[in-house]
């Protein structure tokens, strides 16, 4: 099983939500929802390997 993201919004990670909506052996995809003035969106998540 993978980690879960950390996800940060202008550098906050309080009220950031996030949906995982699909997780396959090489690809995993994100949902992030962000308003109108948000400048920066970082996802932290851990290295994927063999």
């Amino acid at each position: 099983m993978d980690s879960k993201y950390i996800v940060h919004i202008n550098g906050q990670t309080f009220g950031v939500s996030y949906n995982e909506i699909l997780n396959k052996a090489n690809a995993r995809t994100l949902e992030v929802n962000f308003g109108k003035g948000d400048k920066v969106i970082e996802i932290k998540g851990t290295h994927m390997g063999k």
